[in-house]
């Protein structure tokens, strides 16, 4: 290891996420091809990070120093995001063309594992924690990333109560893969709502999060309500994926700033004229419809 040895290993990293934010960008859709040449090139690049680089959520030492163990975090929130969004357009085309079905399992896997580190970056950054000190790193960290991550775990909770006949599944038959995924989003409401205290951004999300997360109880069965609840959830997965697929990857703090500004028949909805005014407002109050909230002002 040399100096630059973390500036060499990210910055090839970095390389192909620019060529995956200008394919996430186009007004039409990219070519699948050329979505999976850059999922090849990322796991390429992240293979030649050195393990003293490499991240392991299952056993953070505190023998690292703290620059150390953010570097780390940063090599990976930048791989997993960047793939998040590689795949995002696709999430949903797999039901109609099975030659998409691995952008639905590679965008689910990424978004995991954003999902994982963000949990990992809380309890570091606690009082105790290696991070303790260095709690500036969490809040300089893209709500944007965490929260696509969020919509994705999401949309494939609430896909995974419709079965592969159209029928709706019962909680008592879910999978425990799918129990799991929504421990995660669980896991990551938690750590949202214990940020709503670092911005007005964190606290905007967490509310988003936090109403994802009541709408699974309720399709559970487990929420405020005595009886499950599985209404509209082919609407709710359709729009979702759209979201998602619509999300723009130039950041989301100025949409969350102009939440609620503009009704929804002034709203622009071209992806490809980036995160406007409008399209930031189209985010706060339809995201808001999806979800099943009645939009306040």
């Amino acid at each position: 290891l040399t100096p630059m040895s973390y500036t060499i290993c990210k910055g090839r990293i970095c390389l192909i996420a620019t060529r995956v934010v200008a394919l996430a960008n186009l007004v039409t859709d990219p070519s699948y091809d050329e979505v999976l040449e850059l999922d090849r090139l990322l796991h390429e690049a992240r293979s030649q990070v050195p393990q003293f680089y490499r991240l392991d959520l299952s056993d953070l030492s505190i023998t690292e120093s703290p620059d150390t163990i953010i570097k780390k975090y940063s090599i990976e929130l930048l791989y997993h995001s960047s793939r998040c969004m590689l795949h995002r357009k696709f999430l949903l085309m797999q039901k109609t063309n099975p030659e998409f079905g691995y952008s639905k399992v590679a965008g689910l896997d990424a978004s995991i594992q954003l999902l994982r580190c963000q949990a990992s970056i809380h309890e570091a950054a606690s009082p105790g924690g290696p991070l303790a000190r260095d709690r500036w790193f969490f809040s300089t960290l893209s709500l944007h990333n965490f929260l696509v991550a969020n919509m994705i775990v999401y949309l494939s909770i609430m896909q995974g109560f419709i079965g592969a006949d159209g029928r709706r599944v019962p909680p008592s038959d879910l999978t425990n893969d799918q129990q799991r995924i929504i421990q995660i989003l669980e896991q990551s409401n938690t750590v949202w709502q214990g940020m709503i205290e670092v911005s007005a951004e964190a606290k905007k999300c967490a509310a988003v999060v936090g109403i994802m997360m009541n709408k699974v109880h309720l399709a559970l069965g487990t929420g405020l309500e005595s009886r499950p609840v599985y209404d509209n959830i082919e609407a709710c997965e359709s729009k979702t994926a759209s979201l998602v697929s619509n999300l723009s990857l130039n950041g989301m703090a100025p949409w969350l700033r102009s939440i609620c500004r503009l009704p929804i028949h002034k709203l622009v909805l071209s992806v490809g004229n980036g995160p406007s005014k409008c399209l930031g407002n189209w985010y706060g109050t339809e995201y808001y419809t999806i979800i099943g909230a009645r939009h306040t002002t």
